[in-house]
């Protein structure tokens, strides 16, 4: 048995959601001309807020705005923008598809864990082990395991023979109830952790998809108001 912790088993789907945040944000620098001014604690110009552009969203887009070269984004700037929420969104989101099944399909008492031999995965108490992801094809305890010769239990379970006797010679015997039981501790704690770590991942990709969408929903209403002002300063002027 293998994967004693649920962090193995989340490796690469966490490895996944940092690179491609990280290349998400790199990209998102250098091809949206997004650049280190900080707007968060400056005063908000009075165009921007007379263009009815909201003011977090203003604060989060990374670039400094002028009302005289604002344009709106052509079809090539939608086309990058799209492409870059997507790949944060499936990057950060494969991640919390991954956590969230185990933590979700993984009842209190049980950890979920791979039998490297045969590759096959399953949920383990101190007293008993259930078969996973489909948790209704087999369902082992003592009383079963003592219900019949191994092999004919294998054969009924459609499971490996080397499963079914290492959970058999563990789950609910004196002797291997405290490592299970540390098993089954381990799995608790990750939980909790991986938890809180997805919700940081899903407030980031909140953040970084609203960045990237910003020009979009900016743009348009400072040219817009800006065509209205010299407009209406035209009218005025006749």
């Amino acid at each position: 048995m293998q994967n004693d912790s649920l962090w193995s088993e989340l490796i690469n789907p966490l490895i996944v959601a940092i690179v491609g945040g990280v290349i998400t944000s790199f990209l998102q620098h250098k091809t949206l001309q997004t650049s280190s001014h900080n707007k968060l604690f400056k005063p908000i110009p009075e165009y921007i807020i007379n263009a009815g552009v909201n003011t977090f969203l203003y604060r989060l887009f990374g670039r400094k705005i002028n009302i005289e070269n604002a344009k709106i984004p052509s079809r090539k700037d939608y086309v990058l923008i799209f492409t870059l929420s997507l790949g944060v969104f499936l990057s950060i989101g494969c991640f919390s598809y991954f956590s969230l099944k185990i933590i979700v399909a993984t009842p209190d008492g049980y950890t979920n864990l791979k039998y490297t031999k045969t590759d096959e995965f399953f949920l383990i108490s101190e007293n008993s082990a259930i078969s996973y992801p489909n948790k209704k094809q087999w369902y082992l305890d003592q009383d079963i395991c003592h219900s019949d010769i191994y092999q004919n239990i294998a054969l009924k379970n459609n499971m490996s023979y080397e499963l079914v006797y290492d959970i058999c010679t563990s789950v609910g015997l004196k002797n291997e109830k405290e490592g299970i039981k540390k098993r089954v501790l381990r799995f608790q704690k990750d939980r909790k952790i991986i938890t809180g770590l997805n919700f940081i991942f899903i407030a980031y990709c909140i953040v970084m998809i609203t960045a990237i969408c910003a020009p979009a929903l900016i743009s348009p209403k400072i040219v817009r108001y800006r065509e209205k002002y010299f407009e209406d300063k035209f009218l005025n002027n006749h």
